[in-house]
Parts: structure tokens; C-alpha cells; sequence
């Protein structure tokens, strides 16, 4: 039953492991703090895997472009991870350099032997992938509201770009909440058709 575990968010940098080594039953890390969001992870696989399936395609061998705040992202950092756990993966890393992934899971997804290709061009990075995962700017992590505003919608893919760039079933992903305020935007409200 639902007692036999424990689901745990906390705004805290490992908060949930020193909760998990007092705790007599499993707990899943449910996100902490800017830390990891494993939950996330298992979902955005059990995601892509259902929709390469589709295509007959599988994880091993997956084509994705990570774009937006790649600094402090955890869903991104978790999902590398979990990718580098397969085969012949190729990730397009598309940031401003400032929002670039850390250093220690780029080392990672060296040594896992994934294809890494990091750029700040948006046309460029989401072209020949099966996965756009799309996120926001976490403004709630910066020193200074007025330090993320310089990265609001400079990385917006939209229907335009989505056309001229990608193949006909690239699957387009955000792992939420979506900012949606007309200067950040990082999915135009034109892709809703789709």
C-alpha cells in the first residue's frame, strides 16, 4: 500500500536523502531544492520510450535536444542521468553559455559515451532529433529577478522554427510549469495546433 512508501518534496539541496537515511520505508525523491528531480526522470522516460515506440524506435539510440536553462534545470540534470544508463544516445545541449549544464554531468555523460553536442543556436540544435525537451528559465534560482530576465525568450521555439527545422514527428516535450508570459515564452502559443 501507499504506507509501505514515501513520496517527498523539500525545497532543500539533499534534504530528501538525510530524510531517506532516518526512514524505516523507501522514499522517492520527489524533487530538492535545485538539486535533482529523479520522479521527473522516470516519467520523461516512460515518455519518450511511448512515443519512439510509436515510430519503432527505442531509447537506445535516441536523438534529443535539451534546450533553455540547462544550469539550473533539474529535470534536465536527472534525465541525463537516466539517459547515460543507455546506448548509443546523441543530446544536443542548446543554451546561452551562461545557462550551460554543469561541468560534473557533462564529464558524466562523456565517460557514459553519449554524443555530446553543445550549441546557442536553436535552428541548429533541434534539427535531426526525436525529442525536443523544452524548458523554462527557473528564475526562482538566480541571485536577482532582474539576472533572469536577460534569458527570458531568447530560446522560444515556435512553429516557424519547429517547420523549417525538424522532422515531421519530432515530439515536442516540457516537463512544467510552462512560462507562458509573452517576453519569456520558451513554447510560442503557435504551436498549440500541434
Amino acid at each position: 500500500g501507499y504506507s509501505d512508501i514515501i513520496v517527498m518534496r523539500h525545497p532543500e539541496e539533499g534534504s530528501v536523502q538525510k530524510f531517506a537515511e532516518a526512514s524505516r520505508v523507501p522514499v522517492i525523491n520527489g524533487g530538492d531544492g535545485a538539486n535533482e528531480h529523479p520522479s521527473q526522470a522516470l516519467l520523461d522516460l516512460y515518455t519518450i520510450g511511448k512515443e519512439l515506440s510509436q515510430n519503432e524506435k527505442s531509447i537506445d539510440g535516441l536523438r534529443i535536444a535539451l534546450v533553455g536553462d540547462l544550469k539550473f534545470g533539474r529535470a534536465v540534470h536527472s534525465l541525463c542521468k537516466i539517459l547515460s544508463l543507455f546506448s548509443n544516445i546523441s543530446i544536443n545541449l542548446i543554451s546561452p553559455k551562461e545557462l550551460k549544464l554543469p561541468d560534473d554531468l557533462l564529464k558524466q555523460l562523456n565517460k557514459s559515451n553519449v554524443t555530446v553536442n553543445e550549441t546557442e543556436n536553436l535552428e541548429e540544435g533541434v534539427s535531426e532529433v526525436d525529442i525536443i525537451y523544452v524548458t523554462r528559465i527557473q528564475e526562482e534560482r538566480f541571485k536577482s529577478k532582474s539576472e533572469a530576465l536577460k534569458y527570458k525568450g531568447l530560446m522560444t521555439l515556435n512553429q516557424s522554427i519547429y517547420t523549417a527545422n525538424c522532422e515531421p514527428n519530432t515530439v515536442i516535450m516540457h516537463p512544467l510549469p510552462r512560462d507562458s508570459r509573452s517576453q519569456a515564452n520558451e513554447l510560442d502559443s503557435d504551436l498549440y495546433e500541434n
